[in-house]
């Protein structure tokens, strides 16, 4: 499942699959650049998570720029880039865990009303790693998120198809995009970050789990399938 979710291209047709809505997107290399016509566009690195390379140049209102974003992509990371049509709406981190059956924990929305231009609407690689850079100081997370039953309903059904569907274990973060009441699945994060300041930490104490309950739980559903401990684990819980 990790591995997977390394190529978000093959993560994409999964998705579609399925029946998850995703961004329409395309592998392009820098030569294709001019056959793109969805805009505004954002390109991401088409094998790696943690926003990297991502900031406010990688939403692309043309040609010229798309081009340049797909570059700095090929050159720093040494991969293929991703462009995909990109979701100006609201975002939603939903963590999940637990197994049988997983538990969606309460909704963060990543809440982007201090920015006006689209193209800074984003969760950049500052916002999670460089304190004091404009996004790590202007993004809010709103916890539990506010979004009414019909569309909680419409995006649970998405969340625990997806975890089904990619046979998800113990732990996992899924980042979806509303737009005209439809969700787009950005992301998927078996393996995501669970720092204390992390939405995933966040959800977790929203529905009254310490940060060391939440780390705990977490070891302890992973020890559950282990050959030899697993019993002891299972007697002992």
């Amino acid at each position: 499942m990790i591995d997977l979710s390394c190529d978000k291209q093959k993560v994409k047709e999964v998705l579609g699959s399925l029946g998850i809505r995703v961004p329409y997107g395309a592998v392009l290399s820098p030569e294709e650049a001019a056959s793109w016509t969805h805009f505004p566009a954002i390109v991401k690195p088409s094998r790696d998570h943690c926003s990297l390379t991502i900031s406010e140049k990688s939403v692309v209102f043309d040609t010229c720029s798309l081009r340049e974003q797909i570059l700095l992509v090929n050159n720093e990371l040494n991969q293929p880039a991703l462009v995909e049509d990109f979701i100006d709406g609201r975002e939603f981190h939903v963590s999940v865990w637990n197994n049988q059956p997983p538990e969606i924990l309460p909704l963060v929305e990543m809440d982007f009303s201090a920015f006006c231009e689209a193209r800074k609407r984003i969760c950049t690689y500052g916002s999670k790693f460089i304190p004091g850079s404009e996004h790590y100081e202007k993004i809010e997370s709103l916890i539990p998120a506010p979004l009414d039953k019909r569309l909680f309903k419409k995006l649970e059904k998405a969340v625990l198809t997806t975890w089904k569907g990619f046979g998800c274990l113990d732990y996992a973060r899924f980042d979806f995009r509303l737009r005209d009441n439809e969700f787009y699945l950005l992301d998927i994060n078996p393996n995501n970050d669970i720092s204390i300041d992390a939405s995933f930490a966040m959800a977790a104490e929203m529905a009254n789990y310490s940060y060391s309950q939440t780390v705990k739980r977490i070891v302890m559903m992973a020890a559950e399938r282990h050959p030899v401990f697993g019993e002891q684990v299972l007697v002992s819980v």
